[in-house]
């Protein structure tokens, strides 16, 4: 009896073992196919980008935009979108200010794409504790409360910036190909990022795509420059998070604070 007890031990202790390192092989394996696609070597887009018209109203203009959009468009884009993590200092005190910072980094990243401009981290902090006090105590905006925030903390043209409550796939292709970022609400443990353990409300930048990919900025880890997501996770993550996205256009004005 004892020694069928023994027996019985070691086969549980085997099988939790094997179960254990069948688990980290699969993490290492995913992290390695994300580093393979994000060293790809296909050519950011240099940002060419023309304001339209200051005068066209917001009611017309989103019909006016999408008019210039172009069905034909390439198998692959990536735009050189400056990464931002939403804790600057990408350590681990700087997650006490930075939990709740990843609509704030997600539009910085933006606002230096089309400024052409990068940004120290203590600039980056300082910017985003700022954007949080002002919006305090609503830190997680969604829908038209994040474009009501954009318009009114920053004083962008309000015909600029949309939410757009359909998260068409080719939809996000033909804008991209446009050299516009898209800002994407999601929920973070449907996007299954093995760097980024979080579950609740989250956004990024969507900087790219190729046939199976929305390529990233995920400023919610160090890793996250260039990160690709499967098509069918992270528009998953998306709807879980009621859908919609979030599209900035250029002006000529700039708001990026002075170096």
């Amino acid at each position: 009896m004892k020694i069928r007890l023994i027996t019985l031990l070691v086969l549980a202790l085997l099988t939790s073992g094997a179960f254990y390192y069948k688990e980290k092989a699969t993490l290492s394996y995913k992290r390695y196919q994300i580093s393979k696609i994000q060293e790809e070597q296909f050519e950011p887009e240099k940002i060419n980008l023309e304001p339209l018209d200051n005068s066209v109203e917001q009611v017309n203009y989103w019909s006016i935009f999408l008019d210039t959009l172009d069905d034909n468009y390439p198998e692959k884009k990536l735009l050189s979108v400056p990464f931002l993590c939403q804790n600057p200092f990408q350590n681990e005190a700087g997650w006490k200010y930075h939990d709740n910072s990843c609509e704030e980094a997600s539009l910085i990243q933006v606002l230096l794409y089309y400024e052409n401009r990068n940004l120290i981290a203590q600039k980056a902090h300082d910017w985003i504790i700022d954007m949080l006090d002002y919006q305090k105590p609503n830190l997680d905006l969604k829908g038209q409360a994040f474009v009501n925030f954009i318009i009114n903390y920053l004083d962008y043209p309000q015909d600029r910036v949309f939410f757009v409550e359909n998260s068409d796939l080719h939809l996000m292709k033909k804008i991209l190909n446009q050299n516009i970022p898209i800002i994407l609400p999601c929920i973070a443990k449907d996007l299954q990022n093995p760097y980024y353990n979080h579950d609740e409300y989250h956004m990024l930048t969507v900087i790219g795509y190729d046939e199976k990919h929305l390529i990233t900025n995920d400023v919610g880890t160090k890793r996250g420059a260039n990160f690709p997501y499967k098509n069918a996770d992270i528009l998953n993550a998306n709807k879980n998070a009621m859908g919609g996205f979030f599209v900035v256009l250029p002006t000529k004005s700039s708001f990026v604070p002075s170096p």
